[in-house]
């Protein structure tokens, strides 16, 4: 997952940084860093905080995916009708 799809991902879920950064058990300002940096540092324990992060969006509903003419993006996943 990209920085740019974080921020996708949240503006699609209408999220604000600190609801994902409380979901995720980080603080606001390593959401904000990763957003405009592309590095979201290791947890203490040296795990990578990334698989999280993207596992919470997917949870909420959103896809990662690969776009028409190459490159990374999201949606939200169709709900069962």
């Amino acid at each position: 997952m990209t920085y740019a799809q974080c921020i996708e991902a949240r503006r699609l879920l209408g999220l604000s940084q600190s609801v994902v950064a409380k979901a995720i058990g980080v603080s606001v300002a390593r959401i904000s860093n990763y957003e405009t940096s592309g590095h979201l540092p290791r947890s203490k324990t040296n795990q990578d905080r990334l698989p999280k992060l993207k596992a919470f969006f997917e949870q909420a509903g959103v896809e990662f995916i690969e776009q028409k003419g190459g490159g990374p993006g999201v949606k939200l996943r169709r709900q069962p009708e």
